[in-house]
């Protein structure tokens, strides 16, 4: 039973029971009337605001960014992960556009800036580098280290105050989040929104056209995932909370739909597959999560969250489907995919060499996992294989990802563009072949037969009247 009293009050044809929030009779009547004669005079809205701790309570501008989120979780019915990569973009581009500023953060940012000089002060020492001190004592910094840190913290202040977002384990984005909620909703607007993708856009393009590209396709990609935090289904339901800003963030903006990158084979598998049996072969974990990508096709996701159980070593088949752990990407993600079987055989030798063990993944990992953070199990495996991927000469911004687009390619050749499809579970032929197969042209016309398979060369005479031109116009220079 509850120790807090209640009012009930009827006011314009609603009826409303109220938490009081105090045990005290005295302090209740006199709540009570408070809020009745506030009822009566502003309207139920701003009597139930008065009821809010001051971190709740609605502004004259209306709702702040992190009041507005609080109210959406309540009704978004995605993943949470999803919900905090809208998050987190709408965020940053809050962030940027208003340059937030953090209030009181001076500790956190010289902390930081400690921490970022300090590794920089390590690393130099193992690489040996004479801009550095020599490191004489391994328990604490001698005297001329800490100099060389205190200064060199200095130069890093900017940059780590840029970082602070990113400082998880220090609170760092815990004071730059409270920061950016307490912006208005009404203050971001589509020209704001518009006004910040074009300064990135303009930035870039000082530096190549290269870079104009990657900025238009990024930020295209952030405003995209910030204006699903205000889907057309929510907003009657956020409504019921509070007052929202009419135009709507991003109402009056028009996004380019996401540009899909044509995928290019960048080595061969089989090249791949000889150099990962001579090179990871002292590497089991690494091994597995490669044969995962690039003989099963599986995401990174999937193969960090596979269990034992999903092996069938008579079939040769390994079966994906919706667990405790993970929930697939969508429906046509769960299959029974076919194994090679020197694949099969090597998971089955795994398998038993690793049964005494107590973990049921097939990778090893430490399962602690936030659940507003897209981390993985296997981090450590996975940093020692994409490493081991660039160094055979994958560029890919996700080379892990890249195995998956490899053996895609490798079943198009093999059995077409369907099979392909159906191996890599996509919902239809389009997404793979728009970005899971090599587009670049195998076949040129055969234009020789036309010329009657004669080789084009230019005639003695016209070598001779070219080379007089040149002659010509070099005298006239």
């Amino acid at each position: 039973m509850s120790s807090s009293y209640y009012v009930r009050i009827e006011h314009g044809g609603v009826r409303k029971t109220v938490n009081l929030g105090v045990a005290d009779k005295s302090a209740a009547a006199t709540k009570a009337k408070d809020l009745y004669v506030l009822v009566r005079g502003k309207g139920w809205d701003a009597a139930l605001q008065s009821l809010l701790p001051p971190d709740k309570k609605i502004g004259k501008k209306g709702p702040t960014i992190g009041q507005y989120i609080a109210a959406a979780r309540a009704f978004f019915d995605g993943r949470q992960t999803t919900f905090e990569d809208y998050c987190r973009n709408l965020r940053q581009i809050v962030s940027e556009a208003f340059k937030i500023k953090l209030q009181g953060s001076d500790e956190l940012i010289d902390g930081k800036a400690q921490r970022m000089a300090l590794k920089a002060l390590r690393d130099g020492q193992k690489a040996g580098s004479k801009e550095v001190p020599p490191r004489l004592a391994l328990r604490k910094m001698e005297s001329r280290e800490f100099a060389w840190v205190e200064k060199k913290a200095k130069e890093f202040r900017k940059e780590a105050a840029s970082l602070l977002r990113y400082d998880y384990r220090n609170k760092g984005r815990d004071a730059w989040v409270e920061a950016v909620d307490a912006t208005p909703l009404a203050d971001l607007t589509s020209a704001t929104v518009k006004e910040w993708q074009v300064s990135r856009i303009r930035v870039a393009e000082k530096i190549s056209p290269l870079a104009r590209k990657s900025a238009e396709v990024s930020t295209s990609t952030v405003i995209r995932q910030a204006r699903s935090l205000f889907k057309k289904h929510m907003i009657p339901m956020v409504r019921t909370k509070m007052a929202l800003p009419d135009p709507l963030p991003f109402a009056e903006l028009k996004v380019e739909a996401g540009r899909i990158s044509r995928f290019k084979v960048q080595v061969e598998l089989s090249d791949l597959m000889q150099s990962a049996v001579t090179e990871l072969s002292n590497d089991r974990e690494v091994m597995k999560a490669l044969l995962l990508a690039a003989g099963a096709g599986l995401r990174k996701r999937e193969i960090d969250s596979l269990t034992w159980d999903a092996l069938d070593e008579k079939k040769q088949t390994l079966s994906v489907a919706p667990t405790e752990h993970y929930g697939l990407k969508s429906r046509d993600s769960a299959a029974v995919i076919p194994l090679a079987p020197e694949i099969a055989s090597f998971l089955s030798q795994c398998h038993k060499l690793e049964k005494a063990q107590s973990s049921d993944f097939m990778l090893k990992g430490d399962y602690k996992v936030n659940a507003k953070v897209r981390s993985y199990r296997c981090d450590v495996t996975f940093e020692r294989l994409m490493e081991w991927l660039r160094a055979q000469g994958i560029t890919d911004r996700k080379p892990i990802h890249h195995l998956r687009k490899l053996a895609g390619e490798a079943v198009a050749r093999q059995a077409g563009i369907y099979a392909a499809s159906r191996y890599l579970r996509h919902s239809g032929v389009k997404v793979t072949e728009a970005s899971y197969v090599d587009g670049t042209a195998k076949v040129a016309p055969d234009i020789g037969s036309l010329l009657g398979d004669k080789v084009i060369a230019f005639p003695v005479a016209m070598e001779a009247a070219m080379d007089e031109r040149k002659t010509k116009v070099s005298a006239r220079k």
